[in-house]
């Protein structure tokens, strides 16, 4: 009886989608397997994805459940043929549905004559070297497609798909953002892509990390980058380039005039490798994020990239987390930001500082800047480096993020920290998680809390010292600082157009909200509030 009941379900279930699929103006469907653990919210740095430390895969979701993709997984030929009739279909996510080549076989037929989908996502199967190579041939034959993000990542496709996919992308005018992670390509099937991409005058953004490229493959990139003037996004990050492959990719920098962003991390880039980027930094301006996670640069590459960014005002973001800079190298960047103009992010996380090394950084900040995020966390900052930190807080106009995980911060730290969030009026994130900060410390936040009016985000996870009163009172001041946040827009909204209908009222009820608990610093549009311009008349 359980047999057959299930065997109703699925059918139930099979013959609902696509009858949905058939006969309904589609734009987006997900066959995706759902994920009950969901990836956490981590402001530390979102760019740390090939470090030792945080080598995880990407986690696809769905609007369809397990159990749906299981069923579906059966009648994949029938979902095909409903897709290609549908004429609305523009994204289609079929992340981890243990696809084979047989079921990518049916989708690069498909691809051959569908014109509408715009979005395709295939991470997480096993479409292998055959399916890649039906895909690349179904989008290279079809010259009215027009998809333009492909996501192929944690495929192993091997050389075989690399040397497909760079024959498709020679002939494809319509790809914007590829994603290649995880698939295995070695040196010939890297050359292959690489070589199509320096001929390919739409592709936006290539993710091509973990795979392996090594140095001849590097060699072929820095040709790629030369000739190459719509590209604005490479990560090739664990792909074995060492020394050697960065020099060759620092050497197309050098000409490049497209390409803002640049991930390598993971490579075993050394001093001579980081070099190498100094140099490509002091005639690039073009670059505006460059990261360089989990290598092995220490004082000496960081202070001859500290010494390029003086001579360079477009890079806006560094990350250099997971290497061994400490003092040197942190002091040499602290000149950097009071000569470097355009730098706004700073990620020095697991570098080996401790509180004498950020002494010179602090006093920088303080003095002004544009660093609007800093992040210094596994680091043995002590509550020496807080009380530097503090001071700085106390007095900087810029700085919006500052993330201290894992700083072994203890009580008196967090003191610090507090009274210089008293005097701050620019910070809106700070993340002190995995800390010894202790029910005195956390009170000393609190307090911070009551005259602090920017602050809106206060991360303490696996703190395990606070009270649920305390959590409380604390909820309470950061929802009154984002509604204070929402009734200045409604103020500028009311000030730029006035006759919006509405508008008015809504503003006065969120002034009633409860969870201000200080309207002091509104006293200043109080008056326009009740009595705006022009309502007298």
């Amino acid at each position: 009886m359980e047999t057959s009941s299930s065997s109703g379900d699925e059918k139930k279930v099979v013959e609902t989608i696509l009858r949905y699929v058939s006969q309904t103006a589609v734009a987006d469907l997900s066959v995706a397997e759902d994920n009950k653990k969901s990836s956490q919210d981590d402001p530390g740095c979102p760019l740390i994805q090939s470090g030792k430390r945080r080598r995880r895969e990407q986690k696809g979701g769905g609007v369809l459940n397990a159990f749906t993709s299981k069923v579906l997984r059966k009648h994949y030929h029938k979902l095909l043929s409903k897709i290609h009739s549908n004429r609305s279909l523009t994204h289609l996510d079929l992340t981890r549905n243990n696809l084979d080549s047989k079921m990518a076989n049916l989708l690069g037929a498909m691809l051959e004559k569908c014109n509408t989908l715009t979005h395709l996502n295939l991470s997480h199967n096993r479409i292998g070297e055959e399916g890649c190579r039906s895909i690349a041939e179904g989008l290279g034959k079809n010259p009215h497609t027009k998809v333009k993000d492909l996501d192929l990542s944690y495929n192993m496709v091997y050389n075989e798909g690399g040397v497909a996919l760079g024959q498709m992308l020679r002939m494809n005018a319509s790809l914007r953002n590829l994603n290649l992670q995880n698939c295995g390509i070695f040196v010939e099937g890297s050359k292959a892509v690489m070589a199509a991409v320096a001929r390919n005058a739409t592709l936006q953004k290539l993710c091509y990390a973990n795979n392996s490229t090594w140095i001849d493959g590097a060699e072929v990139c820095y040709q790629m980058l030369a000739v190459n003037t719509s590209l604005l996004y490479l990560d090739v990050s664990g792909n074995f380039l060492y020394a050697d492959g960065t020099k060759a990719i620092a050497r197309g920098l050098k000409v490049n005039e497209s390409l803002e962003a640049l991930l390598i991390s993971a490579n075993e880039v050394d001093d001579e490798g980081a070099k190498a980027l100094s140099e490509a930094l002091k005639v690039n301006r073009i670059l505006k994020v460059l990261v360089i996670h989990d290598n092995l640069i220490t004082k000496v590459g960081a202070k001859a990239i500290a010494t390029a960014l003086q001579k360079n005002d477009a890079l806006q973001e560094l990350h250099l987390c997971e290497n061994a800079i400490r003092d040197v190298g942190v002091e040499a960047f602290a000149k950097a930001v009071k000569r470097h103009s355009g730098l706004q992010k700073l990620h020095l996380a697991h570098n080996e500082l401790k509180a004498g090394c950020i002494k010179s950084l602090c006093k920088q900040l303080s003095r002004g800047g544009n660093i609007t995020e800093l992040n210094l966390s596994h680091n043995k900052l002590e509550d020496d480096g807080a009380k530097q930190l503090g001071m700085m807080l106390s007095s900087t106009t810029c700085l919006k993020k500052l993330v201290l995980k894992k700083t072994r911060i203890h009580r008196e730290g967090a003191k610090c920290l507090a009274q210089g969030l008293q005097k701050n009026k620019s910070l809106e994130l700070l993340e002190l998680s995995s800390n010894r900060i202790l029910p005195e410390g956390m009170e000393s936040l609190v307090n911070a809390l009551k005259t602090n009016f920017t602050l809106k985000r206060l991360i303490l996870k696996r703190i395990h010292a606070t009270s649920p009163a305390i959590e409380r009172q604390m909820k309470n001041y950061l929802q009154r600082n984002i509604n204070m946040d929402i009734l200045e827009m409604k103020v500028a909204l009311l000030l730029g157009t006035r006759k919006v209908a509405g508008a008015q009222s809504a503003l006065r009820k969120s002034l009633q909200n409860k969870a201000i608990a200080d309207l002091r610093p509104l006293r200043h549009v109080w008056q326009f509030v009740w009595d705006p311009p022009g309502t007298s008349q």
